[in-house]
C-alpha cells in the first residue's frame, strides 16, 4: 500500500507523459509487480471501490470525461482532478487527451472489490452468474419454450464481446483440468508396425517370414553345412526380412481432435490479437490466452499426434 503512485504513459506519437495518483486513504492504493499483473490480466496500479483519488497529469494533457462520473476534472487546471470509482469494479480504461481535446493515449487502472477477494471470489461470482443465468434460460425442463435463432444481419457490438465468449471457455477450470488429464493419461491404441530386421535376429517364424525366405531379393548364400542346404532345398536366404509387430501409440482420432481444437482456439486468439490495438485489454488478454495454448501444445504428447484427416462421429 502507498499514498501515491506515478505511472509513465507512452502516447501515440511516442511522447512520454506522467500521471501521479494520490489516495485519500493510503490503504486503498497499491502497485503490484508487472509479472503478477500480466498473469492475472490486471493493471499494475490498483485502486479500491468506494474510495476517492486525486490525479495530476503532465501539463497540457487531461483525462477524457466518462459517462459514469468517475473522472472529475478540476476547473482550475484540466490536467488535475479526482477519480471516484464508486462501485465500479474491474479494469478502468482512461483516455488521455491533448490540449485540443483529441485522444492521444490511454492508461489503465485496476479497481478491486472491497467486499470480496477480487481474484477468487468476485471473478468466480461473475462466472457463476453467467453460467447459472444461461442454464436457467436454456433449461430443457422449463414449462415454457425459448426459441433461439441466429440473426445473420446483425453482428456483436464490439470485438471484445465476441472474444468474451471464447475467453469464458478457455479460462474455465474444466478445460484445463481436461487438458491435464489428456497429457497425463492420453487415449492410446495398438497399431501394427513393419520393421526390416536382420534374418539372424528373427526368433519366430510365421507365414509372412517363410514367404520372404523363399522369394525376397538381396539374398546371402548359406553354408553348405546348413540344414536348409541339404538336398539343395535352399541355398540362400534374404539378408533382411519384414516383420510385423504391434506398438502402443497416442496418435488416435480422439487425441487428434483435441490437438485440432487447441490449435483452432490458439489461432482464434491470434486473430483477435491481430485485429486489436496494442496496449488494449483485448490485445493483452488474447495474447495471454494464445501463449497459454501454445505452451499446452508444446507438451511432448502433442508432438506425437498428427493432424486429423477425418472426424469419425459414430
Amino acid at each position: 500500500m502507498s499514498a501515491s503512485e506515478k505511472i509513465s504513459i507512452t502516447l501515440e506519437n511516442g511522447e512520454e507523459v506522467e500521471i501521479c495518483i494520490v489516495a485519500d486513504n493510503p490503504k486503498s492504493l497499491q502497485r503490484i509487480d508487472n509479472t503478477e499483473a500480466s498473469s492475472n490480466l490486471e493493471a499494475p496500479v490498483q485502486l479500491l471501490e468506494g474510495y476517492q483519488y486525486e490525479y495530476q497529469l503532465t501539463n497540457g494533457y487531461s483525462i477524457a470525461k466518462d459517462d459514469q462520473g468517475i473522472v472529475l476534472e478540476s476547473k482550475l487546471n484540466p490536467s488535475t482532478g479526482r477519480l471516484s470509482p464508486n462501485i465500479y469494479v474491474g479494469t478502468l480504461h482512461l483516455d488521455i487527451e491533448n490540449i485540443e481535446k483529441q485522444k492521444c493515449g490511454s492508461v489503465e487502472l485496476e479497481v478491486q472489490s472491497i467486499k470480496t477477494d477480487y481474484r477468487s471470489e468476485y471473478r468466480f461470482m461473475l462466472e457463476e452468474i453467467t453460467e447459472k443465468c444461461t442454464d436457467l434460460l436454456m433449461q430443457y425442463t422449463s414449462p415454457a419454450n425459448q426459441p433461439f435463432d441466429i440473426d445473420h444481419e446483425s453482428d456483436s457490438e464490439t470485438l471484445y464481446q465476441r472474444f468474451a465468449f471464447l475467453k469464458s471457455v478457455l479460462e474455465s477450470e474444466e478445460l484445463w483440468t481436461a487438458v491435464h488429464r489428456i497429457t497425463t493419461n492420453p487415449v492410446s491404441s495398438w497399431v501394427q508396425t513393419e520393421e526390416s530386421r536382420d534374418i539372424r535376429s528373427v526368433r519366430k517364424m510365421n507365414r509372412n517370414v517363410v514367404r520372404q525366405l523363399a522369394g525376397s531379393p538381396n539374398r546371402v548364400p548359406l553354408p553348405k553345412s546348413h540344414p536348409l542346404c541339404k538336398n539343395k532345398k535352399m541355398e540362400s536366404v534374404p539378408a533382411k526380412v519384414i516383420t510385423l509387430g504391434k506398438t502402443d501409440t497416442v496418435d488416435t482420432p480422439e487425441n487428434r481432435f483435441i490437438k485440432f481444437a487447441l490449435e483452432t482456439f490458439k489461432n482464434l486468439c491470434a486473430d483477435f490479437k491481430t485485429s486489436s490495438k496494442e496496449n488494449t485489454r483485448l490485445h493483452r488478454e488474447s495474447a495471454f490466452l494464445e501463449e497459454e495454448l501454445e505452451e499446452a501444445l508444446h507438451h511432448s504428447i502433442f508432438q506425437k499426434i498428427s493432424r486429423p484427416v477425418t472426424l469419425p462421429l459414430n
